[in-house]
């Protein structure tokens, strides 16, 4: 028995049954041509194509050939098929492993296909028309697809077909409303997928990206925008080859913030701004003599004012919570901080400023809140209504503790200003050490306020007169001094009284 298709020999099942019984007298695989030794009589021939790729293979019956003991006969099988010779290049130009997939023109249903085989292959079918799909088969090589659509087979004839595996080009850009391109990132999915394909950036100008034939969904992100806003191009389709440019519109939303005293004017302000619900922030934000305006995503946000001019910490502050940004609209928020605001200097008897150092209590408190110096001018403190303690220190005075200044109870008011002046009306005390015949002496000493045991200021003298700054007020003075040739350390009480711009001068005898 022969088996052909044309004048090509064709891998063949064969089986021949006792006329019309299923009893099987033989059976065969055939490469084309068959040898059978039967008794004489009459056979039914069933011929199928085991080569055959399409899942219902083609096959024949032959119904009553006669067997003699005498004579040989000869049987030819002609199946009516035509070929195509697929051949698959890589992006190289060379041959490559792939898998082939046969469809019967427009439909979906697989009726033929080859794993993993090299190109070129030779397949035999059906006549008809047939879609064909190729993808590379190679280990650790990204997938690559190629499709050949409505190739016709004909009886007797061979076609040739070549699958190309090409990436295309994606070239992504992004603008925004006003049709101004805009930085992006993006990710790549495959649809109803969120497993990314690839990432990256674009400037711009955009990115261009290399991808496999097939369709994806791409997240574009404005990078440049507080809350990354975002926007989706569903299920494109790249063909390998081709370039297909994209442009994403990003649509957002914008917030307005501005800060104001209780008198209604500007005021330097900072933002803190999260995500509702969210700890971690997600932007900041400045405004000064006028609000702020800038983009974000559409969501909501939890939103800090925080007026940093006050010194005082914490800083005033009013928080938004859940505010709402809808697209294409603007959200504005204005925090009122309710503040009175108290402007301090420091001079002397001689109405002259002196560098002042002011720190502000709390009514009753021992904290301080907030401290604050000035060479000449005044000190600003912008403060929440309430009773406060105000302690002026010279800035330049020697001594320790310094001279000093209190306004207890004062009261700052909701938009109101206040002004103080704190005026130094210290002493001065100036001290020397003589023995006999006015001989000058190193001695020790200590101060103290009266009913007081930890000392003012201490030190030693010297040669010349030494000088502190001592406020108004009754002292005594401890002073020692040791006598060499009686080898004993000798000491003296003195009480000292200061008035205000007094100069004290006190000379220790021994």
């Amino acid at each position: 028995m022969k088996v052909v298709s044309g004048a090509t020999p064709l891998p063949a099942t064969i089986t021949i049954y006792r006329a019309n019984t299923q009893s099987i007298a033989d059976r065969a695989e055939a490469q084309g041509i068959k040898f059978f030794k039967l008794a004489a009589g009459t056979y039914d021939v069933s011929v199928g194509f085991s080569g055959s790729i399409e899942s219902t293979k083609p096959s024949k019956i032959i119904k009553g050939v006669e067997v003699t003991s005498s004579s040989k006969a000869e049987q030819l099988v002609q199946f009516d098929l035509g070929s195509v010779n697929l051949t698959a290049i890589d992006q190289n130009g060379k041959d490559a492993v792939a898998n082939f997939y046969v469809r019967k023109a427009g439909a979906e249903d697989v009726v033929g296909k080859l794993i993993s085989k090299q190109s070129p292959q030779m397949i035999h079918l059906t006549p008809g028309a047939y879609d064909i799909d190729a993808e590379t088969a190679e280990e650790g090589v990204p997938m690559l697809t190629a499709q050949l659509k409505g190739v016709e087979i004909k009886t007797g004839e061979t076609v040739e077909q070549t699958l190309k595996f090409l990436t295309g080009k994606l070239v992504l850009k992004a603008q925004n409303v006003a049709k101004q391109p805009v930085p992006i990132s993006y990710k790549i999915t495959k649809p109803d997928s969120s497993d990314a394909i690839t990432t990256g950036s674009g400037t711009l100008e955009g990115a261009t990206i290399d991808l496999p034939p097939g369709k994806y969904d791409v997240d574009v992100t404005w990078t440049d925008v507080q809350g990354a806003p975002k926007a989706k191009l569903a299920n494109i389709a790249i063909n390998g080859g081709e370039t297909l440019e994209q442009l994403a519109t990003i649509v957002t939303g914008s917030l307005k913030l501005g800060g104001k005293d209780s008198q209604g004017k500007f005021a330097h302000t900072e933002y803190s701004i999260r995500k509702a619900g969210e700890t971690e922030e997600l932007g900041q934000a400045i405004s000064d003599e006028t609000p702020i305006e800038f983009l974000i995503a559409p969501g909501s946000y939890d939103i800090v004012a925080t007026n940093t001019t006050s010194k005082v910490i914490p800083a005033p502050s009013v928080a938004w919570n859940n505010i709402i940004v809808k697209e294409a609209q603007t959200q504005d928020l204005s925090a009122v901080f309710k503040l009175g605001t108290i402007k301090l200097i420091g001079k002397n008897a001689k109405q002259q400023t002196i560098p002042t150092t002011f720190t502000v209590y709390r009514g009753g408190m021992d904290e301080p809140l907030v401290s604050d110096s000035s060479e000449r001018d005044f000190v600003t403190f912008n403060l929440t209504p309430g009773m406060y303690d105000i302690k002026a220190e010279d800035s330049l005075a020697r001594t320790d503790p310094k001279p000093s200044v209190w306004f207890h109870d004062t009261e700052i008011k909701e938009g109101q200003a206040t002004t103080s002046e704190a005026i130094f009306t210290s002493g001065k005390l100036k001290l020397i050490c003589r023995g006999k015949n006015n001989v000058m002496l190193t001695c020790e000493f200590n101060v103290f306020t009266y009913g007081s045991d930890i000392a003012l200021f201490s030190g030693s003298t010297t040669e010349e007169w030494k000088e502190f700054d001592i406020p108004p007020g009754k002292y005594y003075m401890e002073a020692g001094w040791h006598d060499p040739k009686e080898e004993q350390f000798l000491k003296k009480w003195i009480n000292l009284s200061v008035s205000e711009n007094q100069i004290v001068e006190e000379v220790v005898r021994f």
